[in-house]
């Protein structure tokens, strides 16, 4: 859980991340619902699908938290024009 920035990092808003700010997150957990929809059971993908949001949820946080520290009002801009992990829902 530890989350490091340095003085030369960059905030990228381009490519994906001019829609979201967590596409990495993003894929993992469409990945993580598509094997669970393997397993041929309701409770699969709704299961995975919570742990998800909440294990990256606490991440996200945490690293967003950082970044804010970090970038100040530019991070706080790009967070108001983006979304976190999927378009039009979070």
């Amino acid at each position: 859980m530890n989350v490091q920035t340095d003085k030369e990092q960059q905030l990228i808003q381009i490519g994906p991340y001019r829609i979201i700010r967590n596409p990495a997150y993003t894929g993992s957990i469409i990945s993580l619902l598509g094997i669970s929809f393997c397993l041929r059971s309701v409770y699969s993908p709704l299961i995975v699908l919570a742990l998800c949001l909440l294990c990256y949820g606490i991440r996200i946080r945490k690293e967003e938290t950082e970044l804010a520290n970090h970038f100040g009002k530019e991070f706080q801009e790009y967070a108001e024009r983006t979304w976190r992990l999927f378009p039009l829902i979070y």
